[in-house]
């Protein structure tokens, strides 16, 4: 069986030249790319030209041309023998796989309230819909992004199509297994420097020192974003929000947090909430229309996890001690193995191979 991831974005390579990863999507693909090459998977991962992800089986094929880089994965899928194709939410490259009548696994990583944000109409009515007869299977990345994404779809237009089902994305790696330290006297938050992931409500948060960690908008040139960045440009400006740290960094500052504060209401998972648990580091959520989805990596009943509303739980999670911390860290850790995302994904992986005489995957476990 011979595995392929396809990102989302074609522009924005999957590891940049100062040694970050662009976003929570990138981060699942490498993630995952990872797991499956330490179990013996034969899988492989579409990059972009330019790219500086050096790790094996990544092929940077993609342009700045959508059309070209479709035909360019479309060929290699033929010329390699490709029979799992993981696209993650690509939607060009949808229609072009229909066109082929390659079935796949549609991942789908966008946020909680962007249904008309990244597809159209078009999209669920046809598009989707067709890519179902061919026997694709369409996920989310979390419950309460899927129940959205159904109800909006079930509400606002004339299409039966559903998502499928969901899987949780995020599982113990080795850089999340790290030692839990104590604690140095601030809250973190990080997150691109966009409106839509609202880094800048830690302006407002008085309620003890803070340190953000950010990275450039792939789209700075759009007068919306501009507009945006002047609004904030004080506070983007500050010592304590650091722009562009290399990932070891950034990881430090999460080890180090009393507390995370996770600003986007409206996340489809929330990667930055499951490393900051991982850490044995207490989670602040900015909830409001749904449930947020980063409650999905905690236990029901945890007392490391509230909203900004609840004022003396952040101070209680503010004062927990190493101890507590490790505790947090452990049932985190054991909630979110490695055993359960592989026994959770790997049968949709089976099920839309293209040659289904293969051996199955689930030997590999």
């Amino acid at each position: 069986m011979k595995i392929l991831q396809v990102p989302y974005a074609n522009k924005i390579p999957l590891f940049s030249k100062a040694g970050t990863i662009p976003g929570g999507l990138e981060k699942v693909i490498h993630n995952v790319h990872k797991l499956l090459l330490s179990r013996g998977y034969d899988c492989h991962v579409i990059d972009a030209e330019g790219s500086y992800w050096d790790a094996p089986n990544v092929h940077k094929i993609m342009t700045e041309s959508p059309i070209e880089t479709n035909k360019r994965i479309i060929d290699f899928i033929y010329n390699n023998d490709i029979d799992v194709i993981i696209n993650h939410g690509r939607k060009s490259f949808q229609k072009n796989l229909n066109k082929e009548s390659m079935k796949n696994l549609f991942i789908d990583h966008s946020g909680l309230d962007a249904l008309m944000k990244l597809y159209d109409e078009e999209c669920y009515t046809t598009t989707w819909e067709n890519a179902k007869k061919l026997g694709t299977i369409f996920i989310g990345v979390s419950q309460t992004q899927i129940e959205a994404r159904n109800q909006g779809i079930q509400k606002q237009m004339n299409s039966d199509f559903q998502y499928d089902d969901w899987c949780k994305f995020q599982f113990v790696e080795e850089e999340l297994n790290l030692p839990v330290l104590d604690p140095e006297g601030y809250a973190f938050a990080v997150a691109r420097a966009d409106k839509v992931k609202e880094l800048h409500l830690m302006e407002k948060f008085h309620h003890f020192p803070y340190q953000c960690c950010t990275s450039p908008y792939h789209r700075e040139e759009q007068e919306a974003h501009q507009k945006y960045m002047k609004r904030y440009e004080k506070f983007y400006a500050q010592d304590n929000v650091h722009w562009n740290l290399p990932r070891p960094q950034v990881i430090d500052k999460f080890r180090k947090a009393n507390l995370l504060v996770s600003t986007w209401y409206a996340e489809s998972a929330g990667i930055t909430a499951f490393e900051s648990l991982s850490y044995g580091v207490p989670v602040v959520l900015n909830e409001k229309k749904f449930d947020h989805a980063s409650r999905f990596f905690a236990p029901e009943g945890n007392d490391y996890v509230c909203t900004l509303n609840e004022t003396d739980k952040m101070r209680e999670f503010f004062d927990y001690d190493l101890e507590k911390r490790r505790k947090i860290s452990e049932e985190v850790r054991e909630y979110n193995s490695q055993k359960m995302f592989l026994n959770n994904f790997v049968p949709f992986l089976e099920k839309v191979q293209q040659n289904n005489n293969t051996n199955s995957v689930l030997n590999f476990l």
